[in-house]
């Protein structure tokens, strides 16, 4: 009679433990490797979006070092590089934003929405012209975006700063904050 009641604690202590083997498998083993994968996925592809940007930067260079050390050439390209004296700096800012807005519904992408900051005080000669432009949608579009933005000013020959860029998933789609600033010259 005490080898059935063995038993059932064998059975019984088995049974609990396929039981937590079972619950581990479903909520803990599975989501990390459903994440992990998503993660491999977006990190493959910030790396190729990493070459496109160094390939385009590379073609992008002008000037040799050489070249870059006469002071009386660097300064005049330099000035090219910024919005011109003449231009408003709101309505500056409002186009720059609509049309990168424009861009990602073009990209199959969501905007969030678009905040316009207020300019910075400081230097006489320059001013800094802020927004952040808020987007949502699939990673290899938010990532393909991201290079057409750079693009875009690339091609204007315009000097631009990305301060802030955050990336956020969530079920599959990505979240893309960009805080940019263009530059206007006060000269």
């Amino acid at each position: 009679m005490r080898f059935p009641q063995v038993r059932k604690e064998i059975l019984r202590t088995f049974l609990v433990l396929l039981a937590l083997g079972l619950f581990f498998m479903r909520f803990g083993y599975v989501p990390y490797k459903e994440k992990l994968k998503t993660k491999k996925e977006l990190y493959r592809e910030l790396s190729e979006v990493y070459l496109n940007k160094k390939t385009l930067l590379s073609k992008q260079q002008k000037f040799s070092p050489t070249e870059l050390k006469n002071k009386e050439e660097e300064k005049p390209y330099f000035l090219t590089l910024l919005f011109p004296k003449e231009e408003d700096a709101f309505l500056l800012q409002i186009k720059i934003a609509k049309e990168l807005s424009k861009m990602a519904e073009k990209h199959n992408l969501q905007v969030q929405g678009v905040d316009m900051l207020s300019f910075p005080s400081g230097t006489k000669r320059l001013l800094e012209i802020p927004f952040i432009i808020k987007v949502r949608g699939k990673v290899k579009d938010v990532l393909t975006y991201l290079e057409k933005v750079e693009e875009y000013f690339y091609n204007k020959e315009k000097f631009f700063k990305i301060s802030e860029l955050t990336l956020y998933e969530s079920r599959g789609q990505l979240d893309l904050t960009l805080k940019i600033s263009v530059f206007k010259s006060e000269i």
